[in-house]
């Protein structure tokens, strides 16, 4: 969640060969609006079909799966004690559990077709074009690839 300041930015005398672009909800796709169960995340949901040309004009995807959703929890609270440790302001376990619950049902909603599918979006023509590239690497608790799966 933190952000360099625009003076810190890297510069570029030349068009790089790779960007990773890196956000949670990218890859989510909308869902058939009967299996979205509250208000809000009918509201999610809609927003979704926003993020199509963006998905769309990705090359390929690299998907970091968990192990476990729980990890979430987990690694979150790690890093707001590393915060609290070195000085800085950070969440109680209470309020950390709060925090992540918001997200959860998201996660529960978009995680398991991305994990089994992939993105769901194509290059050039949506209905014609070709599959973009994803590969799912699932991650375990110390971070490192348990499995990988071409999607």
């Amino acid at each position: 969640g933190d952000r360099a300041d625009r003076a810190e930015w890297a510069t570029f005398d030349r068009s790089p060969d790779i960007v990773l672009f890196e956000g949670w909800m990218l890859g989510f796709d909308p869902i058939h609006t009967e299996s979205v169960k509250s208000q809000h995340m009918q509201v999610v949901n809609e927003h979704l079909h926003g993020y199509k040309d963006l998905h769309e004009s990705f090359d390929g995807w690299l998907v970091v799966g968990l192990s476990s959703i729980d990890l979430v929890y987990k690694w979150r609270q790690h890093a707001e004690s590393k915060m609290i440790a070195s000085g800085k302001t950070g969440m109680s376990e209470a309020e950390v559990r709060d925090f992540i619950n918001r997200f959860m049902p998201a996660y529960e909603h978009y995680l398991p077709s991305l994990y089994a599918e992939g993105p769901k979006c194509r290059k050039g023509d949506a209905s014609t074009g070709n599959p973009v590239s994803a590969l799912l690497v699932t991650i375990n608790e110390d971070r490192m690839p348990q499995s990988v799966k071409e999607l």
